[in-house]
């Protein structure tokens, strides 16, 4: 034990900084993903696997992300984190279509909510 700290504090700050990186690392890939033209990211969740942050997201859009795009993904964030980055796409095609825009179903769906 550290003098004047116990291991509750330890394991609290251990708890803290793992939260914060996980934070980070999903912020970093919803960024990554929405700058793919009419890509949308509603759910995103890192997680540590051993040396490893295990990503997983639920991708919208017009189209199913290619292999090479998650790569170059897990690349980025990895780089600019400082991790190892694993990334896991749940791909839906689930979009309402207008003459302008794609909107993810769960948005329109709540701006016809909010409307009302």
């Amino acid at each position: 034990m550290l003098q004047g700290v116990c291991c509750s504090d330890i394991m609290r700050c251990f708890i803290t900084e793992e939260k914060a990186t996980g934070e980070v690392l999903e912020r970093q890939m919803r960024n990554e993903i929405r700058g793919i033209k009419n890509m949308f990211a509603p759910n995103i969740d890192a997680v540590p696997k051993g040396d490893t942050w295990s990503v997983r997201a639920e991708v919208v859009g017009p189209r199913v992300l290619r292999p090479d795009e998650v790569r170059l993904m897990e690349n980025r964030v990895g780089k600019s984190s400082g991790k190892k980055v694993d990334l896991h796409v749940w791909s839906r095609v689930e979009l309402v279509v207008t003459g302008t825009d794609y909107i993810p179903v769960e948005n329109f769906i709540k701006e016809q909510v909010d409307k009302n």
